[in-house]
């Protein structure tokens, strides 16, 4: 299956394509369900937030995504600016 090739092999798992990006996938590892694509997400937003920022500029699905993303996060509570918006 998708998972279990991305789990025995993680050079795949994290690999991006043009394709991926503009479906609003960051990895490979982002299709294997909808946990692990919130996750990737996630881990952009605070730990690489530039290489989110730019793929958001050039692709309109990870944008939304983005988005969603992150008004999940302020229903949590978070305030201020994310790591993107600096």
């Amino acid at each position: 299956s998708f998972l279990k090739k991305c789990l025995s092999d993680p050079e795949y798992a994290f690999q991006t394509t043009e394709d991926l990006l503009e479906k609003g996938f960051l990895r490979n590892y982002s299709m294997t369900n909808d946990e692990n694509d919130f996750n990737i997400y996630a881990e952009l937003l605070f730990a690489r937030p530039q290489e989110i920022k730019g793929l958001k500029e050039k692709y309109p699905n990870v944008k939304i995504k983005l988005e969603k993303l992150k008004e999940y996060y302020r229903e949590l509570g978070f305030k201020g600016k994310f790591p993107d918006e600096t």
